[in-house]
């Protein structure tokens, strides 16, 4: 049953998602994914086709929404830097909140036992000063950040797969990502100085697809 099947195709690919992406970029074709599945699982190859057909219909309906408002940008902001603190380091933090909070990009991420800071390159000296003033070392610092925003649409958040529709696209681009920041309207991807142009063409077709 072609029934039976498809539920077998599913659970594959839950445990082997790589392989839904061949499927929705094209880079498989059906007889061969067939191929593949039938190593290990004792089912007409023919049979394996329909479903991954059947199952490829399903997964484009997932990603098809439009979600990117017409005149939606992406921006991008280089020369980042990240430090991450302590969660008992309040004061602290505090204390860069209150230097930081007109200067530019900012953002940080408060956690259970870390914090985490994305700051401008220039805004390091201000930085430093304070960490030596509060006598606090930073858990970690990482350099050679760039941060790419996307500008959503107002209802964007109601709809399934955006953050898998993206981070998936930076994946196939081969961009690893470093941190990633929403609000209501805007979604920022932290990379790595180095993969930054790349990331903003992939934003950027993206918007173009939708």
């Amino acid at each position: 049953m072609v029934s039976d099947t498809l539920s077998l195709i599913k659970k594959i690919f839950e445990e082997k998602p790589f392989l839904s992406q061949n499927i929705l970029k094209g880079t498989m074709s059906y007889h061969e994914l067939a191929d593949i599945i039938s190593h290990s699982h004792d089912i007409d190859k023919k049979e394996i086709v329909k479903a991954l057909e059947s199952y490829s219909l399903e997964l484009e309906r997932g990603f098809k929404p439009v979600f990117f408002e017409k005149g939606s940008e992406v921006k991008l902001t280089s020369n980042l830097f990240e430090i991450t603190l302590p969660s008992t380091s309040k004061h602290l933090v505090q204390a860069i909140c209150d230097q930081m909070y007109h200067k530019d990009l900012f953002l940080m991420t408060l956690g259970p036992q870390e914090i985490s800071l994305i700051i401008e390159k220039k805004h390091s000296e201000l930085i430093e000063g304070l960490l030596e003033k509060h006598m606090i070392t930073p858990l970690a610092k990482t350099d050679g950040l760039a941060a790419v925003t996307l500008k959503l649409s107002h209802n964007a958040y109601n709809l399934l797969g955006l953050f898998y529709l993206i981070s998936r696209a930076l994946n196939w681009a081969s961009v690893p990502i470093v941190e990633i920041f929403s609000t209501y309207t805007e979604l920022t991807f932290v990379v790595y100085e180095k993969d930054s142009l790349n990331a903003m063409k992939v934003m950027k077709d993206l918007i173009n697809s939708g």
